[in-house]
């Protein structure tokens, strides 16, 4: 049985990073030669969720989280969350825990940070995952932030009542049948998120910054979507992978916005391959 999202699992090594004096926590899983940084997502939650991967992944791999600004152990500066700010802690991760380079996951709003990262330090990404990338291509007319759900939905607002949200968001974005401890678990994170810093966090996001920069990503990239997303367009995503040079994209039929968390049975090895591989080494075609 699957651990609960509720416990962190047991870390072989943990620690604070300092970016401008604003402390980002940070657990190490496992130490093998190769490492896999996992970068949070919308800070609702914190590397909690990312639990199945770690129990996963970590005896093949060296396996970094952290808690995003805003979430976790981390600090909670009043202001500070641009994008450009999340990046600079996951370099800050990097340096802390003595890694020159890692593979790199991530998952919905964390996709932007990642895409930043394999941007602006190359030599530090070797390759990467992204799943449900909620991204608008600079030639896709569409916009919509990833926290607002389903495309002209009725749903609550997250801002004006935050709690209704959740709980609506958690269950669209699991669609999956039999998952309903997962969800109540990921609620119960999520309902102690700190909504004040969640409000200026929506303020200092700019959600274009990444997609323009999807062009110039050189490392070896996998796109990983749930047809049965109803928070994103199976179209968006197909025009993120195509954006990408050289990228693969895995479909994974039937499954909702968080495969990685609902389905690690299929999703751990389709991570444990495509980052496994050496970079020179072609990507699968057939998928």
């Amino acid at each position: 049985m699957a651990g609960s999202l509720l416990l962190h699992p047991d870390a072989d090594e943990t620690g604070f990073a300092n970016r401008a004096g604003i402390r980002i926590a940070w657990r190490r899983y496992g130490n093998t030669p190769e490492t896999i940084l996992f970068i949070p997502t919308w800070n609702f939650v914190d590397s909690r969720v990312m639990r199945r991967q770690v129990d996963g992944l970590r005896d093949r791999f060296r396996v970094l989280t952290y808690d995003a600004r805003g979430s976790g152990a981390s600090d909670r500066p009043s202001a500070g969350y641009r994008f450009e700010d999340h990046l600079d802690d996951a370099v800050a991760v990097l340096d802390a825990t003595g890694t020159a380079a890692a593979s790199v996951v991530a998952a919905s709003a964390g996709t932007h940070v990642a895409v930043l990262l394999a941007n602006r330090y190359p030599d530090r990404v070797r390759s990467l995952v992204l799943i449900a990338p909620p991204m608008d291509v600079p030639s896709d007319d569409r916009r919509d932030s990833p926290a607002d759900g389903e495309p002209g939905a009725p749903h609550p607002d997250w801002r004006t009542d935050y709690p209704a949200f959740v709980r609506w968001f958690i269950s669209t974005a699991f669609p999956e049948p039999r998952w309903d401890t997962t969800i109540m678990e990921i609620v119960e994170i999520a309902l102690g998120a700190d909504h004040a810093m969640l409000l200026q966090q929506g303020k200092e996001l700019d959600w274009d910054v990444a997609p323009r920069h999807l062009e110039e990503v050189c490392c070896p990239t996998l796109v990983i979507h749930g047809t049965a997303d109803r928070t994103l367009d199976v179209d968006s995503v197909k025009a993120v992978a195509s954006s990408i040079p050289g990228a693969d994209l895995a479909l994974l039929h039937g499954l909702g916005h968080r495969p990685d968390i609902s389905r690690p049975v299929i999703v751990n090895p389709i991570l444990g391959d495509f980052l496994g591989r050496s970079p020179s080494a072609p990507l699968d075609p057939g998928r």
